[in-house]
């Protein structure tokens, strides 16, 4: 038996096994996806936004204060 006809006899049977596998995958329950890594928390940016927009209004309050005609 050469090459080719094993490789003839073996194909069908690797045919069915991918799709097999294919329709397994398909009907499988998705995997658990975890939280991409990105380095930086919501919250954090979130509140130091929250912190800067209060020192700006600080400053632009103090500056009206102090600079009425502005």
């Amino acid at each position: 038996m050469n090459h080719l006809e094993r490789a003839r006899d073996i194909l069908p049977i690797l045919a069915a096994l991918y799709a097999i596998m294919m329709v397994a995958n398909t009907h499988a329950a998705p995997r658990p996806m975890l939280p991409a890594g990105t380095g930086f928390d919501v919250e954090r940016v979130v509140a130091g936004l929250k912190w800067h927009m209060l020192e700006v209004g600080r400053n632009e309050q103090n500056e009206a204060l102090l600079f009425p005609g502005n």
